[in-house]
């Protein structure tokens, strides 16, 4: 039973959304999409959305972007030997969330595909990242900086899933940016970042330093030039 219910759990994930950021990032790369279908597809967004939505759910980088992720992480009890029928079980699935889905949504779906027999709770409950606005001073002075350092990058605004500490200043700041500037190479962050004995490149790591110190000295100022 809690088989079947992990696996009515796939198969049944929650609808897929072009959320505000994704569609603004889609905006700001239009110049530099060359290839079909995509190039076509970003020319009318709101005419093409479904498309890009299945395009973006077919890319493993970018799936995340437009869809809530799941992953059984973890299943726990069974028997207490080989040729004995288990008894009590738990099984633990991580999702992290894309709006417009909330723990409360989540929970209620998944409710309505999996068994009676098996009951549902929440290990702990974070909602999705409330989305920044990128039109306040803080996320231009954080590409001003970026910039200066990455010249031949473009950076756009992205669904943060990961749940980070940022999301306690969500009440006080409409403009909580996630970003890290350990800018690593693909092959290295596969293998180093969240693989065994997690690590990232001296170069990365030291640049990363550079960036961070570099956006200190931009954004602490006073009061008097902050309000100028």
């Amino acid at each position: 039973m809690l088989a079947q219910a992990i696996a009515a759990i796939l198969n049944h994930p929650p609808k897929a959304h072009l959320s505000q950021a994704v569609r603004e990032a889609l905006e700001k790369l239009r110049p530099q999409i060359t290839e079909e279908p995509m190039k076509t597809y970003v020319r009318d967004i709101d005419r093409y959305e479904a498309e890009i939505l299945v395009w973006m759910q077919h890319h493993e980088s970018l799936y995340h972007q437009v869809q809530t992720t799941i992953a059984p992480t973890q299943i726990t009890e069974g028997s207490p030997a080989g040729n004995v029928m288990p008894q009590d079980m738990e099984a633990v699935i991580n999702f992290r969330l894309a709006p417009p889905d909330t723990p409360e949504s989540l929970i209620q779906a998944c409710r309505e595909v999996v068994d009676d027999q098996v009951a549902l709770d929440y290990v702990q409950c974070i909602g999705p990242s409330i989305p920044s606005d990128t039109g306040m001073w803080g996320y231009k002075a954080l590409q001003s900086t970026l910039e200066h350092y990455f010249d031949q990058m473009i950076f756009i605004p992205a669904q943060n899933k990961g749940a980070t500490d940022a999301r306690q200043y969500e009440r006080i700041c409409r403009c909580v940016l996630r970003f890290g500037p350990f800018l690593e190479e693909e092959d290295v962050s596969n293998e180093g970042i969240h693989g065994t004995n997690e690590r990232i490149s001296v170069r990365a790591y030291l640049q990363g330093i550079r960036v961070l110190l570099r956006l200190m000295e931009e954004t602490c100022l006073d009061g008097k030039e902050l309000l100028a």
